[in-house]
């Protein structure tokens, strides 16, 4: 064997040597979703007068907003997006200064009566993130939990409790079950219709009890595949404020317990009052009972949000991989797995001759991680799942 021959072989068996350590050695650590976002964005703004100064601030603004609409797209759904856009423009977008960290003009010019303007900005994911979630508003793709709201309501003129499911069918729902309803619509929770099934009966039964039975409210829950049960009284009555002898006011209270139909657990209670003032006395019961229904439901999207979004931190799931032989393929399937949405860090423990040992922080479950592997492609191999187990994924590199 020539010294040359002998040189080639020792410098690809240090160059495979030095690339085993990196993968072992190196964490592969998935973008971090929190962390500040920096982009190149333009803007532009009409001079007027001939004040440059002034056409430069404004466009400079024009675009930091830009910049912040790029980054809240980035966090939300399409309708997500849609269905949230007042609020989200109203918290959100008109008020740049609560999200932009910094910002540096690349380049300006000035072309007639245009000042453009590019600039570096960077954007608090952290900051925006919390914005969101105080808005009730899910990130992500992740879907929204589905809610059971059994519920009650009761006034002073008819002091018969009354439900969505009376005696005769399609009732409406009683004011505050209506307005809370809609609230929580709107900030994207899917309403379960017990009409529309087979336990309404049961479910007129529980709502119209005295005592309700958290159990078999959970367990009705679970029956109708919802993620959250929400039982609730709304109580309204004369409050002692009157002006004149014809304008009363009166007092709405809803208070409002929820459980998640998964663990039984309680997520939170909440209690809320509003008052009204009218000649009328249905007509004023009506207006207290729909703005406390509101309130309370604004407080319960966002602690079932904050519950739903802290609900399933990162498991660690261990993955033994046959094949590696071929590197070069142990490296694309790797570099592949911690791109993966959920995969938050990936670290090689052991190589062996032909197998490699790795350890994942996924968030979700062994099925959703060999799921998404499932439908990726590889030009010079395939995969074969051949263990699925709690915390364990094999896999088996196939050459093509």
């Amino acid at each position: 064997m020539s010294h040359h021959t002998k040189f080639n072989i020792a410098g690809w068996a240090c160059l495979v040597i030095v690339l085993v350590w990196w993968i072992i050695s190196v964490p592969v650590v998935a973008q971090q979703s929190s962390a500040p976002q920096t982009m190149a964005v333009m803007g532009s703004s009409s001079v007027i007068k001939n004040k440059i100064d002034w056409a430069r601030e404004r466009a400079i603004a024009s675009s930091l907003v830009t910049a912040l609409e790029r980054t809240t797209a980035s966090q939300l759904p399409m309708d997500s997006m849609i269905q949230n856009f007042h609020r989200i423009n109203e918290s959100i977008l008109s008020k740049p200064d609560d999200f932009i960290e910094g910002y540096k003009v690349l380049t300006e010019s000035r072309v007639g009566d245009i000042y453009r303007v590019i600039v570096q900005a960077t954007v608090s994911i952290e900051r925006l993130q919390q914005q969101l979630g105080a808005l009730g508003i899910m990130i992500g793709e992740k879907p929204m939990p589905r809610v059971l709201l059994i519920m009650t309501e009761q006034n002073m003129v008819d002091t018969s409790p009354t439900t969505r499911l009376g005696t005769t069918p399609s009732t409406e729902a009683p004011t505050a079950e209506e307005a809370l309803s809609a609230v929580l619509r709107t900030n994207g929770f899917t309403l379960i219709d017990p009409e529309d099934t087979e336990y309404s009966l049961a479910y007129s039964k529980l709502s119209s009890s005295p005592v309700i039975d958290t159990a078999e409210i959970v367990q009705m829950g679970t029956a109708l595949k919802a993620d959250v049960v929400v039982i609730g009284k709304a109580v309204a009555d004369y409050a002692p404020n009157t002006m004149g002898g014809d304008i009363k006011s009166f007092n709405a209270e809803i208070t409002l317990q929820a459980f998640r139909t998964e663990t039984g657990e309680e997520i939170t209670t909440i209690t809320q009052n509003a008052v009204s003032a009218h000649a009328d006395e249905s007509a004023g019961v009506q207006v207290a009972l729909e703005h406390s229904g509101r309130l309370v439901g604004e407080a319960l999207s966002k602690r079932i949000l904050e519950t739903w979004g802290a609900e399933k931190p990162p498991a660690e799931i261990r993955i033994i991989v046959e094949g590696t032989r071929q590197l070069a393929n142990f490296v694309t399937f790797r570099r592949t797995l911690s791109q993966i949405p959920g995969v938050n860090e990936l670290q090689t423990r052991e190589m062996k001759a032909d197998e490699a040992s790795l350890v994942v922080d996924f968030e979700g479950s062994e099925k959703d991680l060999a799921d998404a592997l499932l439908l990726k492609t590889f030009d010079a191999f395939g995969i074969n799942i051949s263990e699925v187990s709690p915390g364990f994924l094999r896999i088996v590199l196939i050459p093509g």
